[in-house]
């Protein structure tokens, strides 16, 4: 399957069934941003608009982990979605090829189910939906025609692609947490470093500090006595 040059950027983050890389995916997101946080939703915004469903929605995928995987669409648009981060899910991996371009074709919106449905002569989208998710099998006449409906449309799919990495992705998940640090800590941490330069000063450019180190002394040492 031809790639282009923005997924050419996708490393593997993680592998395993699509309800573990959605949970791993909600964990990487909560790390960063955790629930309750203010600007979470605008955040997540660019996800919503992949899936055309609310923040409300995909916030419940991230943050209930008893909620359930979604299907239909939804999860098919997924798969696609969290393939676009580097998740290799198991699922869409062991999907013979037809099936796999057609989960791809209406995954980013290159082609709809119920455009399939007419195409493949089904009667509506839920039975594409359960030949895609492999619980009803495909005739050779309609792989046939899976593959021509991706060779016809293969630009359109490879441009929503770059599409959507360039838009959709949470590109926050990739960034390194932000761990707090107490004021005890950073003061801790302040003066630490404040002695270290002192230590390497000449005696001429320590008596420059001599006034608030004494003060800080003599504070100190008040302090001790209480």
């Amino acid at each position: 399957m031809k790639q282009g040059q923005a997924t050419a950027e996708v490393v593997e983050i993680f592998r395993g069934h699509l309800s573990d890389c959605l949970r791993h995916f909600g964990d990487l997101f909560n790390a960063r941003i955790p629930k309750r946080h203010r600007g979470r939703s605008e955040v997540l915004q660019p996800m919503a608009d992949f899936f055309g469903a609310s923040v409300q929605t995909v916030r419940r995928w991230l943050d209930d982990e008893s909620y359930a995987v979604p299907r239909g669409e939804l999860g098919i648009k997924l798969m696609c979605y969290l393939d676009l981060h580097g998740y290799k899910i198991i699922e869409f991996k062991r999907m013979p090829i037809p099936r796999r371009n057609l989960t791809e074709l209406i995954g980013f919106g290159a082609v709809s189910a119920k455009e399939v449905a007419q195409l493949l002569g089904y009667h509506d989208a839920q039975q594409v939906y359960a030949v895609t998710y492999g619980s009803d099998g495909m005739s050779k006449n309609r792989e046939n025609l899976v593959w021509e409906i991706w060779k016809d449309r293969q630009g359109l799919l490879e441009a929503k692609r770059q599409e959507a990495f360039a838009k959709s992705r949470l590109e926050i998940i990739f960034q390194p947490v932000s761990v707090p640090v107490s004021r005890t800590a950073a003061i801790q941490n302040i003066m630490e470093g404040t002695l270290v330069l002192l230590d390497g000063l000449p005696d001429e450019e320590l008596l420059k500090f001599a006034e608030p180190i004494c003060r800080l002394s003599s504070k100190i040492n008040v302090l001790k006595e209480k």
